[in-house]
């Protein structure tokens, strides 16, 4: 199991690079989005903190984008991994242990969670993201959402506003949440074996590079709201993709924001219809699944015909 020492010590003591989240998008309070979490990690020997966000799926799993927890060139784990979660209180910030890696996702594992503050009384609301599954004590099934229905679908995302110094980045309380565009099936990604859907970029609300592992919502008629993929990276525009990036006295983290604010579009890996996920959750979680799903009330629609 990977065990990091002295988790805060890991955060506070060690470089963090710049932080790049969302831009423009509505308001919102990290406690009615209980299931958004920060996720921090380093490669090994290295003194730098990269940040990316993730999502609670039950009471001790989490969910994000391979890229948070691996080099993006030599596909090497990185050495240190945390969580930072809503206790509803005080944030804490937990170890994790990296479970499965696949190019559309990855799963970790942290500490138990109280079921009771992940599921709490009506009308607050759940702070589990929701999957397309039907529970019992002995095996979970996915049941299947047509990838095609998905572009006539209200969906959205939601990460944590912009910090335009890293260092704050672990306090910040405060997300943004996108209303997307027609999602559309993208063919710009074909050298990964995840399936790639991507939302156009509008009026400048885009997600950045830190926001990589954000929950894809959409609601459908069968599960109401449910996660369906996850945010993974931006399409530039023609300039940028060329590289052509004004550096002149600015920072790397101003120009980062500057790449972002002039993406054309937003990429997520689809994680809807993924069995590998549903068999990696059995294997390492099951009974706190069913119970976080029995707790929060996640009710199977009859109309699954309609997703």
């Amino acid at each position: 199991m990977l065990v990091l020492n002295t988790v805060i010590a890991f955060i506070v003591l060690v470089l963090f690079e710049p932080v790049e989240s969302i831009i423009n998008g509505e308001l919102e309070q990290w406690n009615r989005h209980g299931y958004l979490v920060k996720i921090f990690s380093r490669e090994p020997n290295s003194n730098i903190v990269t940040s990316c966000s993730g999502s609670i799926i039950s009471a001790s799993l989490v969910l994000t984008a391979p890229n948070c927890i691996r080099n993006a060139t030599t596909h090497e784990r990185f050495g240190e991994v945390a969580v930072n979660v809503p206790t509803f209180r005080v944030p804490r910030t937990l170890r994790a242990e990296i479970l499965n890696v696949t190019d559309a996702w990855a799963l970790l594992k942290i500490v138990k969670l109280p079921v009771k503050d992940l599921c709490p009384p009506n009308p607050a609301p759940v702070r589990v993201s929701q999957l397309n599954v039907r529970v019992s004590l002995t095996k979970s099934s996915m049941e299947t959402i047509d990838h095609s229905s998905l572009t006539e679908r209200d969906c959205w995302i939601t990460a944590f506003a912009t910090t335009y110094h890293a260092s704050t980045f672990l306090h910040q309380h405060d997300v943004r949440k996108i209303q997307l565009e027609k999602l559309k099936p993208s063919y710009d990604n074909m050298n990964t074996g995840a399936i790639v859907y991507k939302a156009a970029i509008v009026s400048n609300r885009t997600a950045c590079w830190d926001d990589a592992g954000a929950a894809l919502t959409c609601h459908t008629n069968a599960f109401g709201d449910v996660q369906v993929g996850i945010f993974h990276s931006l399409s530039l525009g023609i300039y940028e993709s060329a590289g052509e990036v004004n550096d002149d006295e600015t920072t790397t983290s101003a120009r980062s924001m500057d790449q972002c604010s002039r993406a054309v579009s937003m990429n997520f890996a689809l994680i809807a219809n993924d069995i590998r996920l549903i068999r990696a959750i059995e294997r390492n979680d099951l009974p706190a699944f069913v119970d976080v799903y029995d707790k929060c009330n996640f009710k199977y629609a009859e109309n699954i015909g309609k997703n």
